[in-house]
């Protein structure tokens, strides 16, 4: 039987008793039915592990009883992906299935084509549920940290936070010649760095943010001759990126 996992931010060493409240109390009390006795694994979202016991759970909160602390190093490529804004639920989706898929940084950005518009306060709250989606998503997947969700920027703003020693890949439908698979190595055929991955709305990026983007060092790239979701794709390619970089199979 898998030993239960919660996201558990602060640091913690082998003695301590913590307590987990809010909407942990409810899953551990009515999903896990978990009682005084029962292990389980906290996460910090700093790279360690905490095997724990329980020593009481109440209407209140879960007294947990440090047992344990280990490293973690999930395997990791350094990627960030870009995500223009979208719906709500399909931006919900594209959180959690990214996090799930390896990614490091989401940075929501608003595009010349995005249909949603947010206020300074609607932005911050939608924020806010990303990075509890993330939270959730990486205990769910077992990843021992928390990928970063960063405010919502700009178009220039977004381009300016490229690592210049990552590929820097804009996705557009209308790339003629460069296709996904010819980014997962450079020139000379050494592994890259990391990944700065930038996706844009239903309506695909107009022509002068492609301009710019390659004015910015980044690379024009196609994932083929169909005209995907936004979902579809940006799952089509954390997963062709996973698979090429080794992830999934353990190379």
């Amino acid at each position: 039987m898998t030993t239960p996992r919660f996201y558990h931010p602060e640091e913690m060493n082998p003695g301590c008793v913590v307590v987990l409240a809010e909407d942990h109390v409810h899953y551990a009390r009515r999903v896990l039915r978990m009682r005084r006795g029962d292990r389980l694994d906290l996460i910090d979202g700093r790279g360690f592990e905490y095997h724990g016991i329980v020593h009481d759970v109440t209407q209140e909160g879960i007294w947990v009883e440090v047992l344990e602390k280990n490293p973690i190093l999930d395997p990791s490529v350094g990627l960030t992906l870009c995500q223009s804004l979208i719906k709500a639920d399909k931006m919900d989706f594209i959180v959690q299935r990214s996090v799930e898929l390896g990614v490091d940084t989401f940075i929501p950005f608003v595009s010349s084509r995005s249909v949603v518009r947010l206020t300074p306060e609607g932005a911050d709250r939608k924020v806010a549920r990303w990075r509890k989606i993330a939270a959730e998503a990486a205990r769910q997947c077992g990843r021992s940290t928390i990928p970063m969700v960063e405010p919502v920027l700009s178009y220039g703003d977004m381009l300016s936070r490229a690592d210049g020693k990552a590929v820097k890949v804009i996705f557009w439908e209308a790339e003629p010649e460069r296709t996904i698979r010819r980014i997962f190595r450079n020139d000379e055929g050494e592994p890259s760095p990391g990944y700065f991955f930038i996706v844009g709305p239903e309506g695909g990026f107009s022509g002068d943010e492609i301009f710019r983007a390659k004015e910015s060092g980044f690379l024009s790239v196609s994932i083929g001759k169909r005209i995907l979701k936004v979902e579809t794709a940006v799952l089509s390619i954390l997963a062709i990126l996973q698979y090429e970089k080794g992830i999934f199979h353990g190379d």
